[in-house]
């Protein structure tokens, strides 16, 4: 949800409009969960790669705007995102859910000396955090505490992973006998 919101707000505010490129990554396909809170998918979108159609519908927004879609894992073995590509950049914003990921952008931003905001989500909770390397911490400096909770984005209408499926029920367990019951007998 963060990255459509953070391509909107360069595509409105006419970043890489003249001579610029924004870079976007995403390996998701959108899927009907995403609709709700990644506002620039529509139901026409389902099953199409997420960075195609955010940079696409970002150009809809800023016909100057030029945004390169990439379907890659970052930091994965044989990505494009070599040492090449971070010396290329002028900045990075990260957006991702995964914190293998975020740890790695932050060690190339470092490495290359790229300021990075760093944002991301874990379910309900987010952060955003400014690193400028040699004047600030770096997002690896420090340690969130571990979350045992399951994301609430993770469970979806259907849930296919064993611990999300326990979740799912017990999410409309508690609905249905114990909130519900409260409501009537309030």
């Amino acid at each position: 949800a963060l990255g459509c919101e953070w391509l909107k707000c360069l595509a409105l505010l006419g970043a890489a409009t003249d001579g610029g490129v924004v870079h976007v990554t995403d390996m998701d396909q959108i899927e009907r969960s995403n609709l709700n809170r990644q506002f620039l998918f529509r139901p026409s979108d389902l099953g199409a790669p997420k960075s195609t159609a955010a940079a696409a519908k970002c150009a809809q927004l800023n016909p100057a705007f030029r945004a390169v879609a990439h379907e890659a894992a970052v930091g994965a073995p044989g990505s494009p995102f070599d040492d090449a590509f971070w010396g290329g950049l002028d900045g990075v914003i990260n957006a991702l859910d995964n914190v293998a990921a975020r740890l790695h952008v932050d060690r190339m931003c470092v490495l290359h000396r790229k300021p990075l905001l760093e944002s991301g989500t874990a379910g309900t909770k987010a952060n955003t955090q400014v690193v400028l390397p040699g004047l600030t911490a770096s997002y690896g400096a420090s340690t969130d505490p571990p979350d045992d909770d399951i994301p609430v984005c993770t469970v979806k209408a259907f849930p296919y992973v064993l611990e999300h499926c326990v979740q799912w029920a017990r999410d409309l367990f508690e609905a249905q006998f114990v909130q519900a019951p409260r409501r009537v007998n309030a």
